[in-house]
Order: C-alpha cells, then sequence, then structure tokens
C-alpha cells in the first residue's frame, strides 16, 4: 500500500514539474531575464522563446539541448539554459543538467564560473585560457560548456539571421523598374528591388 501511494506521489511531483522540466516554464525563464514581462514560445527550426519587455523584443532564451544537442562534455550532453540578448550576447545562463564527474565539475554550475560569460557573444572566442577562466581539475567540463554556449549562440544567430534576411534581387544593368527586372507583378511582394 505504500509503495502504490509513493508511485503515485512520484507521477503526480512529475506530471506538477514537467511543464518545467527543461526550465521552459515562466518562472524558469523569468529567473533568466528578470526585467523580461512576456515570452513567446517558438517551435521550429528548434525549441526557443522569444523574450518582451513592454512589447519590445529584447532578447532568446534557448536551452542548449535543444539548439545544440550534438555538443558534449566528458561524460555526456549539457543541459544550459541561456538567455541572450538582440546581439546574441548572454545575459544570463543556468546549468539545469550535466553528467560530468560530481568531484570535478561541482563548480561549474556556481556563479564563480558562469557569471564570466555574461554579455559575451559571437564575437568572443568563447576559449579556455583567452577569455575563460577554468576551474581547477575541472578543465573538459569547463570547454564542454564553452563549446555549447558557443555552438548554441552560432546556430541562434544563423537561425535568426536567416529570418531576418530581406531577399534582394539586384536589377539587371540599366534596368529601372520592376518591369523591367522581368519580376510579375506578384512577385513585387516578396523581393526588394535595390537601386544600384
Amino acid at each position: 500500500m505504500l509503495r502504490k501511494a509513493s508511485l503515485k506521489i512520484s507521477i503526480l511531483l512529475i506530471f506538477i514539474s514537467a511543464p518545467c522540466l527543461n526550465g521552459y516554464c515562466d518562472e524558469g525563464l523569468h529567473s533568466l531575464v528578470i526585467e523580461a514581462d512576456s515570452f513567446k514560445k517558438i517551435e521550429e527550426p528548434f525549441r526557443y522563446h522569444e523574450v518582451y519587455r513592454g512589447g519590445e523584443l529584447i532578447g532568446y532564451c534557448f536551452n542548449t539541448s535543444d539548439v545544440a544537442p550534438d555538443v558534449e562534455g566528458y561524460s555526456g550532453p549539457m543541459e544550459i539554459l541561456v538567455a541572450i540578448d538582440i546581439d546574441y550576447r548572454i545575459i544570463n545562463l543556468k546549468i539545469l543538467r550535466h553528467a560530468e564527474t560530481p568531484e570535478y565539475a561541482a563548480d561549474i554550475t556556481g556563479p564563480e564560473f558562469l557569471d564570466q560569460f555574461k554579455g559575451k557573444g559571437p564575437q568572443d572566442p568563447l576559449k579556455i585560457g583567452n577569455d575563460v577562466d577554468a576551474i581547477t581539475h575541472a578543465t573538459i567540463s569547463c570547454n564542454a560548456v564553452c563549446d555549447v554556449l558557443r555552438e548554441g549562440i552560432a546556430r541562434m544567430r544563423t537561425i535568426l539571421q536567416k529570418d531576418k534576411k530581406e531577399v534582394v534581387v539586384p536589377k539587371a544593368k540599366g534596368v529601372s523598374t520592376l518591369k523591367g527586372s522581368g519580376m510579375e507583378p506578384r512577385e513585387a511582394s516578396y523581393y526588394k528591388v535595390m537601386d544600384e
């Protein structure tokens, strides 16, 4: 009887915590970006959230297991919830799960290590000994954090810039009208014809 009740409680706890298992609940996201007042979930090409304050887009939150699932640490995947601003610089981050050796990797989840990533973005190498200080006896784990952040930010940037890009069809030499560019009027709403 006790075993049956314990199983029911375990299932209930899993059900209650399930919406926030990967950090993707309002509380989990808000803990990273406290100035945010809303989040918009995006599912394709992978799951991430747009972050808003006063109706204005201020950044994005993503879980590295969704964005860069193939990047691993010494003993397996690193799952990090990351908030970046619209310039792809890290606002905040939290390691949710890792399979690193506990005695060597305990400090990688603390603020002394993680805070050094704040403000870093695609222009930064995110490399141990360059712009990131490692933790003694946890160099591989520290490198794994750098690798997964670098790859996650690069993939987010690629997808977001691709979504923002406007297709530009250059005009043929001497063509000054849409008609002269060879496009049909129905195509005009999809392309921006630029003057040379």
